[in-house]
């Protein structure tokens, strides 16, 4: 074998060799991206269904002379995440913020009432708590199943 056929066989190793290291580079950090994303999307989970079922006892209490606003702690950092979620659960996620929100709008209202904690607006608010366990029962199921566990720990009565 002459020298010019041995460095033309020596390049090509060399560019096959750069090319499959590439390639699986890509490969490897293609599924670490989808491993860290899935992790992302699991802790969302977590932490929106534990802040539903904060959110449940919060709606479970019995009205008092103050209505008390929801937590939306979860949901503010973890909205963004949801789209990887299956498309029933999304939707009632959205619905039970939704209500949520309207709840917390009404407390606020209430808190800028000169007779604070007067209950203009108890029976809204009630209104507002019932949709919010009715819903965020259905959600917890869903993302109960959804992380694997057999059954959710159900503290809504």
């Amino acid at each position: 074998m002459e020298w010019w056929q041995q460095l033309i066989l020596s390049l090509v190793t060399i560019l096959f060799g750069a090319f499959l290291g590439y390639s699986f580079s890509r490969i490897g950090a293609k599924q670490e991206r989808k491993s860290r994303t899935g992790e992302r999307l699991r802790n969302a989970g977590r932490s929106l269904l534990a802040e539903l079922k904060v959110n449940s006892e919060i709606a479970a209490q019995p009205l008092k002379k103050r209505i008390v606003p929801f937590v939306t702690n979860a949901w503010e950092a973890n909205k963004g995440e949801i789209s990887g979620l299956p498309e029933e659960l999304q939707d009632t996620l959205y619905q039970v913020y939704v209500e949520i929100q309207i709840a917390n709008a009404l407390v606020e209202a209430d808190i800028h009432q000169l007779d604070y904690g007067r209950g203009y607006y108890n029976q809204s608010y009630k209104e507002k708590t019932d949709k919010v366990i009715e819903i965020a029962r259905k959600a917890m199921g869903l993302l109960g199943s959804w992380l694997g566990k057999e059954k959710v720990d159900e503290t809504i009565t």
